[in-house]
């Protein structure tokens, strides 16, 4: 049996606008759930062969994205969820991550669900002023590519691609092409994390004196790949 059309914009609008009616209750327990789920995201994406990010290409990353979205449509698509930002420190290891809110639009002959883990490496440090922006859209402000994986994938990597992507999906989606998908501040979720208003430029520049708790499993996650050569 053909799902309806009202079911699936259902599940449209649980997938996109779900998360935002439910902002209002983020608190420090929310917090700690979504650094898990982000680390899940980051260990699903490892596990796939065709998809697993390269200890060398992340060694040499300035900055890491990390997104866990939700996809959705029938005619009119949408794409909404949640994501991270870090950049590496003065030492070279991983620093506070600044929370970040996604989402998409599109048209065209499209149905189904899926789940997407996503990881932005951010190549370079001229990229790294997206971060800087009040909103932004990957391929559109910088350009993206797919990033190398396998063996000899220091071959196949360029030194002219601001942004390499690394994604994993579950669920059937069938058509549409999304373009432009915008990145802006989470302002609820980082004052849930660090118990003040803080701006992603505040978070990511270096100002917090300590490396949150609640971040601990998303870099050593980071880590344990870096390790793996």
């Amino acid at each position: 049996m053909k799902p309806s059309p009202l079911f699936l914009i259902a599940i449209l609008f649980a997938a996109t606008v779900g998360p935002a009616i439910h902002a209002a209750d983020i608190d420090s327990a929310t917090i700690e759930k979504r650094s898990l789920a982000i680390a899940e995201s980051l260990h699903s994406i490892q596990r796939d062969a065709f998809s697993g990010i390269p200890a060398s290409v992340l060694s040499r990353a300035k900055g890491v994205i990390i997104l866990r979205q939700h996809e959705a449509g029938f005619i009119f698509g949408g794409k909404g969820g949640i994501g991270i930002a870090m950049i590496r420190d003065s030492s070279g290891r991983w620093g506070p991550p600044a929370w970040l809110k996604t989402g998409a639009g599109s048209w065209g002959l499209q149905f189904g669900y899926q789940k997407l883990n996503v990881v932005l490496l951010l190549m370079n440090e001229n990229v790294l002023n997206l971060l800087y922006r009040p909103k932004f859209r990957v391929g559109v402000d910088a350009a993206a590519t797919a990033g190398p994986v396998g063996s000899n994938v220091e071959a196949k990597l360029g030194n002219d691609t601001p942004i390499l992507v690394y994604s994993e999906t579950e669920g059937l989606y069938a058509g549409a092409s999304f373009e432009g998908g915008f990145l802006v501040p989470d302002k609820k979720a980082n004052r849930a994390a660090y118990g003040q208003s803080m701006t992603v430029p505040q978070i990511i520049s270096g100002r917090l004196t300590r490396f949150p708790a609640f971040a601990r499993p998303i870099r050593t996650s980071l880590e344990n790949i870096e390790r793996s050569r």
